[in-house]
C-alpha cells in the first residue's frame, strides 16, 4: 500500500474507530458522560489523572507561572477550549497565518508560528516589560484565517493508544 493510502487508513481509524471505541466503553458502563467529564468506569488512578489534567487545563497562568510574553487567554480552558464544557472548542475566533514557500505551506515560525496571540503581558501583570499582541498579521502572511479552536474531547483516548500500535497501523 502506498504511503498516502496508509496515512488515509490511519486518519480514518483515528476519526472513526476511536469515537466508536469510546462510545462502546461509555455505554458498557452506563450512560455516557457529559462533555468535559471523565468516562464511566475509570480506575482510581485514571480518574485522578483526569482530574489533575482538568485542574491544570483550567489553571489561570501568571507571569510568575510562565504566562507570556504573548498569549490569547490566561488558561487553556478559559478562552479557547471551553464550549460546551472545559476541553471543548470556542465561540471566540483566533487568527491563523501562513504563506506558501516553494510550493509548501510555511507557518511563518520566524514570527511565532501560525497561531497569532492577541494579548501581551504588561506591567499590571507583574512584568518588567510591556508586550503587545501579535495582531495585525505580518505582511509576509499571505494566508490569514479566523478559526475557532478545535474541541479536545477524547484526545486522552488517542494518547492511550501505544505508539507501536500507531506505527504498525501506519504501515498497513
Amino acid at each position: 500500500m502506498k504511503r498516502r493510502q496508509r496515512l488515509r487508513v490511519w486518519v480514518a481509524l483515528m476519526v472513526f474507530a476511536l469515537p466508536l471505541l469510546w462510545a462502546q466503553a461509555a455505554f458498557a458502563h452506563g450512560n455516557p458522560p457529559d462533555f468535559g467529564e471523565p468516562l464511566n468506569g475509570l480506575t482510581a488512578q485514571q480518574l485522578t489523572a483526569f482530574n489533575e489534567g482538568k485542574t491544570e487545563f483550567t489553571k489561570t497562568a501568571t507571569v510568575a507561572s510562565g504566562l507570556g510574553p504573548v498569549f490569547n487567554g490566561r488558561s487553556c480552558g478559559g478562552f479557547c477550549h471551553r464550549t460546551p464544557a472545559v476541553g471543548g472548542g470556542s465561540v471566540a475566533l483566533v487568527t491563523r497565518i501562513g504563506t506558501i514557500t516553494n510550493g509548501v505551506f510555511d507557518p511563518l515560525e520566524q514570527f511565532g508560528g501560525s497561531l497569532l496571540q492577541a494579548n501581551g503581558i504588561k506591567a499590571a501583570d507583574g512584568s518588567p516589560h510591556d508586550f503587545d499582541g501579535e495582531l495585525p498579521p505580518p505582511p509576509e502572511a499571505t494566508i490569514v484565517a479566523k478559526r475557532r479552536a478545535t474541541p479536545l474531547f477524547g484526545l486522552g483516548l488517542v494518547d492511550a493508544v501505544p505508539e507501536k500500535t500507531l506505527i504498525r497501523l501506519s504501515r498497513m
